[in-house]
């Protein structure tokens, strides 16, 4: 498949590469996904296996990214999370995505983030009115990688969030639902943090010391203002974003060449 938009740019993704979609019992199924799976983690996280099946028990959807018969990249996504208690739109948890770290420079995390919205725009179609996407992350990539994907992206790049009372009860949501122990950690009682910032809530997610270089780097060159938000990925910190997507049309067209 090759990703266009009606909006300048294509991501240059090698053009053999393939999405397949996957329910979560579809996947446990499959031995040799599930190890391919690890290994890419692998590269990433210090507990693999653990941050692989909870997520994928978190999923209602996986995409996969494949060359051949080798999975270079996926994406976990739960379409079931629940409705806004605000106003009763469909919430969708973007739980985890990562790339194999020798394919980090061809676009397929860019690639399958668009597949991932082409889906949530077939989603809106089936039920006649927008969603709202989350996740909590210790990078900017929303803002600095995927940024023409979204609408009205909560906190925006400058750092604040939006006045409309709507995004507090789902963010309240999402810590009730997720079972986040803020108490833990007593940065989160200070009544001038951002609200956005969940202090502490992963302390359990161990990365790589390649994982952590490469993360550190990223934040290090970050031109908005996420820098502020002084996040210590190896404490637990991570920030949550609510967004909504664009309505600029994305499809997928078959590739011209033949890659199986």
């Amino acid at each position: 498949m090759r990703l266009r938009t009606i909006f300048e740019g294509v991501s240059n993704y090698p053009t053999s590469c393939h999405i397949e979609t996957k329910t979560r019992e579809e996947l446990l199924k499959s031995p040799y996904i599930l190890k391919n799976l690890y290994d890419i983690t692998a590269q990433s996280y210090l507990n693999p296996t653990d941050r692989t099946m909870n997520s994928i028990q978190e999923s209602t959807h996986i995409y996969l990214a494949r060359i051949k018969d080798r999975y270079i990249g996926y994406m976990m996504i739960d379409f079931d999370f629940g409705l806004s208690i605000s106003n009763g739109q469909p919430i969708v948890h973007a739980v985890l995505g990562c790339t194999d770290h020798q394919w980090k420079e061809h676009g397929i995390h860019h690639f399958l983030h668009g597949y991932f919205i082409s889906r949530v725009q077939e989603y809106q179609e089936k039920k006649s009115m927008k969603v709202l996407v989350w996740l909590s992350t210790v990078t900017p990539f929303i803002t600095r990688l995927v940024p023409e994907f979204y609408t009205n992206i909560q906190p925006n790049p400058d750092g604040h969030a939006s006045d409309d009372l709507q995004y507090l009860p789902v963010l309240r949501q999402i810590q009730s639902k997720m079972k986040w122990k803020l108490d833990d950690d007593e940065r989160n009682k200070n009544p001038n943090k951002h609200t956005f910032i969940q202090y502490g809530i992963s302390k359990n997610l161990l990365y790589t010391d390649k994982e952590l270089q490469r993360i550190k780097q990223f934040q290090s060159q970050s031109k908005d203002q996420y820098n502020t938000f002084q996040l210590d990925m190896e404490k637990g910190d991570r920030i949550v974003y609510i967004l909504t997507v664009t309505d600029k049309k994305i499809e997928f067209i078959p590739n011209t060449q033949n890659s199986t």
